[in-house]
């Protein structure tokens, strides 16, 4: 008989399947490393069918389902608490006559079952337990499987996917996936190419959906391991060059990407800067100090805190060298920065095509000149944000930065007709 295991981080291997003990039921057994034993002692859970699935909790508990029933007839989820066996749920709650092929958790702990139960429309769906009470996952007939679950799984954001012999509108076997609030093909409606029982899915670190069974893909003569790719790499990158107006300034562009669009903000940063003292920084967007010029080799490594993905990448290419008398500072800035969104930089005196902003560096009040009447001027932090705006009167007028904290910022002038021009300035 088909035999489900599991393991938990304890190192504990757990079994289960048709196998029997002296009395001649079924029961789970755990090897702690040295030897087997029945969990719960002997007949502890005293099973009166096969045991088709398994799983465990962050707790430790383990959970067992199949065929077997209780005394009144209904098949249920076994819960073990590290003392005795139970149902889940309470006696009779979980209300069904028919073999439960799989079980899953998610990361909250809630408790997944399926298999050949039905509900009242006559179709099989998943069933969950949030540590209250039994719900048709979704809702009433959501699902609406044709046939058999055979597997479930879970994925670290909380989507629940289900798999067997159920089949979409064209006859095809698909994986299903719940995403907390409605139920739908994974990939594109009827775009499964399954022509056979899906057995088992399972999910890899990456979020990648893996399926196996009876099936053939697009009716090739073997049968195969499916995977399905549900997000992309994340990836570590970044661009290093020396700023064009202040000689002890290095920018170095965050390039690195999440695994999705709404993982982006996820991200874990570790910088290593490859000095003498092996200096590291996080967060996304440090600045760092070299005394010495030389080849630096820099890394980043990022990780993806939604799906798990890690990346990291270095470079060694760049010469860092500084003046004699000033020390090198990298600068780390966003791809959205002002400085790389294709505005042009001015040159130290922060003179453009349009006007000239002076002094700079400067302490407190910034005087401009020869600019356009009527013109917006917006000041912008590194991070490409917007700190101050101001319209022009006159040509010549004066532009207050006593609000700024110390930095590098860009002013961007817009005249009337849209025209852009952006000098770059310093406040100490």
């Amino acid at each position: 008989p088909r035999i489900a295991e599991e393991m938990i981080s304890s190192g504990n291997i757990y079994a289960a399947g048709g196998f029997q003990n002296s009395w001649g039921s079924r029961f789970v057994a755990k090897f702690d490393g040295s030897s087997w034993t029945e969990l719960g002692g002997l007949n502890g859970l005293a099973a009166n069918n096969n045991i088709t699935s398994i799983c465990c909790d962050s707790a430790g508990n383990v959970y067992a389902a199949g065929g077997f029933t209780n005394n009144s007839g209904k098949v249920y989820v076994a819960k073990y608490d590290g003392n005795t066996w139970s149902e889940l749920g309470g006696l009779n709650e979980f209300s069904s006559n028919s073999l439960i092929s799989s079980l899953s958790i998610d990361g909250a702990g809630n408790i997944y079952a399926a298999g050949a139960f039905q509900n009242s429309f006559g179709n099989q769906y998943v069933a969950k337990f949030d540590g209250i009470a039994w719900t048709e996952l979704g809702g009433l007939n959501a699902l609406a499987a044709n046939g058999n679950i055979l597997s479930l799984c879970s994925d670290v954001q909380g989507n629940i996917y289900a798999a067997g012999g159920f089949s979409n509108s064209i006859g095809k076997q698909y994986v299903a996936k719940f995403d907390g609030n409605t139920w739908f093909e994974l990939g594109v409606q009827n775009s499964s190419t399954f022509s056979g029982y899906i057995y088992t899915i399972c999910r890899d670190a990456a979020g990648d959906i893996y399926a196996a069974g009876s099936f053939y893909l697009a009716n090739g003569p073997t049968r195969q391991v499916a995977k399905f790719t549900t997000l992309t790499p994340c990836s570590a990158s970044f661009s290093l060059y020396s700023d064009s107006t202040l000689q002890s300034v290095w920018n170095l562009v965050n390039q690195c990407m999440g695994s999705d669009s709404l993982s982006a903000d996820s991200l874990s940063y570790v910088w290593s800067w490859g000095d003498s003292l092996n200096s590291t920084s996080t967060g996304a967007y440090p600045s760092f100090t070299y005394s010495t010029p030389g080849n630096y080799v820099i890394c980043v490594t990022i990780t993806d805190t939604i799906t798990g993905c890690t990346s990291t990448y270095c470079d060694s290419s760049t010469y860092i060298s500084r003046s004699a008398s000033q020390m090198i500072t990298v600068n780390v800035i966003p791809s959205n920065s002002p400085l790389i969104t294709g505005v042009s930089s001015s040159s130290p005196s922060g003179r453009n095509e349009v006007g000239l902003f002076y002094p700079n560096p400067t302490q407190d009040k910034l005087f401009y000149k020869n600019l356009p009447k009527d013109a917006t001027i917006t000041i912008y932090n590194m991070m490409g944000e917007s700190c101050l705006t101001q319209r022009t009167i006159g040509s010549s007028g004066e532009f207050t930065g006593a609000s700024l904290s110390k930095g590098i910022y860009f002013i961007k002038v817009t005249d009337a007709n849209g025209k852009t021009e952006v000098s770059k300035v310093v406040k100490e």
